[in-house]
């Protein structure tokens, strides 16, 4: 079976795992948008949603400061199967999943996958969203823990429509979350351990 992994989080452990258990065809890491087009992008949207924009401003800027560490280290795929992209649904991206033909697209952590990307491979495109869908689509475990929502913070695992995580769902599954755990830098530290 060919697998094909676009992420934004090339050492997370799931990564890892899925990469030293089963064979991986190709590599495609989405780099994090500058903090220039972010501030760009939210500006738009803050006379619409404050109090949500803010937050999600914060969020952003944090996962851009946390990932810059990660994204020139990567080793679990060889170098000549990996490509860096800043937009994940461009044609060249496109061009390069087709030449590799997978059985099947894993995502985690990325933007949104538009038609051209997800229905490239023959068994479909499957997300691990860091969220209990539907409850939490989108921004996933940060809301559910800004929320005092303790009890939905978990993952689902779906295959990808053109909706926002809103593909037939294969696994949901809710985490217990640590004592310890008091804030949304510990939550993240704590989910990439």
């Amino acid at each position: 079976m060919k697998i094909v992994i676009i992420t934004s989080l090339p050492k997370s452990n799931f990564i890892k795992k899925i990469s030293k258990n089963f064979h991986v065809e190709y590599l495609i890491i989405e780099q994090r948008k500058s903090f220039k087009y972010i501030i760009k992008y939210y500006f738009r949207r803050f006379s619409k949603k404050p109090v949500q924009t803010f937050l999600e401003i914060f969020y952003q800027f944090y996962k851009i400061i946390y990932d810059f560490e990660f994204q020139k280290d990567v080793d679990m795929v060889k170098e000549n199967n990996t490509f860096f992209t800043l937009e994940i649904n461009s044609k060249i991206t496109e061009d390069i999943i087709i030449k590799k033909k997978p059985d099947i697209i894993l995502l985690f952590g990325t933007s949104i996958i538009k038609k051209n990307i997800f229905n490239i491979p023959s068994f479909g495109t499957i997300n691990i969203h860091t969220g209990i869908n539907p409850k939490y689509r989108g921004g996933g475990n940060p809301w559910a823990f800004i929320n005092d929502d303790v009890e939905n913070i978990g993952y689902t695992i779906h295959f990808v429509n053109a909706g926002i995580d809103t593909g037939q769902i294969i696994r949901r599954e809710t985490l217990p979350i640590p004592h310890n755990v008091k804030s949304l830098l510990g939550y993240r530290s704590y989910c990439t351990d």
